[in-house]
């Protein structure tokens, strides 16, 4: 073959020179801190056990009862709030080329994970708060135990007039879009 003619060939080294070095990637992009991978999460509320009004380890709905779950329930949204936090402040950033840049929309483009994820924890935020705000007022409309007895099956439907709404919105939270 003869090389350096116009079709572009370039003759190859005779130099002697040998192949450069097999060495370990160092990765330059900055590094984000997603938190410690062997964390539980926050812990989860006391769950009462017959320590109502009627006690004796019978199932009691009172206005303590109510209290005490509205509070429960209280304390499940702000450890929500604070992954939706962490959420937004997650990038990835896995490299330069056609696949890399396929991965990093899928995760944190229009469509993606990200946004997945982030629309559930809103809609579970908003699940919860609804249902904290209605046992708030269900505990404040009935105050004593004669106030509870006269209580009907409707009341809660009435407390928390978005729940069934909520509760739908949940099963299609972070579906992909057609």
């Amino acid at each position: 073959m003869t090389y350096g003619t116009l079709d572009g060939t370039i003759a190859p080294s005779t130099s002697g020179t040998s192949k450069p070095a097999i060495v370990a990637w160092q990765d330059q992009t900055p590094t984000v801190d997603h938190g410690d991978p062997t964390s539980t999460g926050p812990a989860a509320p006391a769950v009462p056990g017959g320590g109502g009004a009627g006690g004796g380890g019978t199932t009691s709905v009172d206005t303590p009862s109510l209290s005490l779950f509205s509070k429960n329930i209280g304390e499940l949204i702000k450890p929500l709030q604070d992954a939706q936090t962490r959420l937004d402040g997650m990038t990835a950033v896995p490299g330069g080329f056609a696949q890399a840049f396929n991965l990093r929309r899928q995760l944190v483009g229009e469509g993606g994970l990200q946004g997945s994820y982030r629309s559930v924890l809103g809609k579970v935020i908003e699940t919860l708060t609804d249902v904290r705000n209605g046992v708030d007022k269900m505990a404040a409309d009935y105050e004593t135990t004669e106030e509870a007895n006269t209580m009907k099956a409707d009341a809660v439907a009435k407390a928390m007039p978005d729940l069934p709404g909520d509760l739908t919105s949940l099963g299609t939270s972070g579906a992909a879009s057609a």
